[in-house]
């Protein structure tokens, strides 16, 4: 790891000569700390160590701001998917623990004004379930390849209503319960609301979490935020691994846009990586068609 500003070259000829990576500051924001010193921004690479923290801290306040609900919900599908199944897992366990043993469950948890509010507007549909489905069917629903391949949350909650009800009826079936298409249909009708009322329910909550998250200068940004900072920052990023001297395939969406390159050192820290020209100076910002951006995209 390089000290703050310190430049040294990352010897890789048969890739692209004379690479060049700089230190960052070593925190949980020095993915953020790497991109800027590539755009250079406000003059970036001339402030002091503590001005660079106080602009870091202003920009996550900016880009948790700017995180609407939809762009959470249909453009960081990795991550508001892989928060909502494990607390909708959670939550679907602890469902059935209430509903079993309802005062054992309040002596041991506070929080159950939703449970209760989820009950009481969807009785009939607990009757209807419980009845057919074991709890641990119920909970572990949502790890079928049908609902975790979702795009969006929408269609993930889609998907899970869907398996849902088709568990529910596979269920009947089994059992040799008769009963009519119509009713059938309202079934349906009521584990589709029911599903939407509880995943909306922790989307929303997960939502404002992770935007008190991206406020924290201590925050890791993982892969899970990098899409998030390309787009709120207007540049394409691209990685390279410094202890492989190799380019590192990432999966954000390029957009043809102005292009930096970040160093991924030891598994946990990351770094600026720059071509230095002719004249001693160091470029750190490329075109989406420069010849090195057009190299590591052959790699990838």
């Amino acid at each position: 790891m390089l000290d703050v500003d310190k430049n040294k070259k990352l010897n890789m000829p048969d890739f692209y000569p004379n690479i060049v990576r700089t230190g960052t500051i070593p925190e949980g924001s020095c993915f953020l700390h790497s991109i800027l010193k590539g755009l250079n921004r406000n003059n970036y690479s001339t402030m002091s160590k503590s001005d660079k923290a106080k602009y870091i801290t202003k920009l996550r306040d900016n880009i948790s701001e700017s995180l609407s609900l939809d762009y959470y919900r249909n453009n960081m599908i990795s991550i508001s998917s892989l928060r909502l199944s494990a607390k909708l897992s959670n939550f679907l366990k602890n469902l059935y623990d209430f509903i079993e043993k309802p005062e054992d469950y309040l002596k041991k948890n506070n929080s159950t004004d939703f449970l209760v509010e989820i009950i009481n507007s969807n009785n009939v549909v607990f009757k209807m379930i419980t009845t057919v489905i074991t709890q641990d069917e119920f909970a572990n629903i949502i790890q079928i390849p049908f609902i975790t391949s979702s795009h969006t949350i929408d269609e993930y909650i889609k998907n899970y209503s869907t398996s849902l009800y088709q568990l529910f009826a596979q269920k009947l079936n089994e059992e040799e319960v008769k009963i009519s298409d119509e009713r059938l249909e309202i079934c349906k009708t009521k584990i589709k609301r029911f599903c939407e009322s509880i995943c909306n329910f922790i989307v929303n909550k997960q939502f404002n979490k992770y935007k008190k998250e991206l406020k924290k200068t201590s925050e890791w940004a993982s892969d899970l935020m990098f899409q998030l900072i390309s787009d709120y920052l207007d540049v394409d990023v691209y990685f390279i691994d410094i202890n492989k001297k190799d380019v590192y395939v990432d999966h954000l969406i390029k957009r043809n846009r102005p292009s930096v390159v970040v160093g991924w050192l030891n598994e946990n820290h990351f770094e600026n990586i720059g071509l230095l020209l002719g004249d001693q100076t160091i470029q750190r910002l490329f075109s989406p068609d420069h010849p090195f951006i057009s190299k590591i995209k052959e790699k990838i």
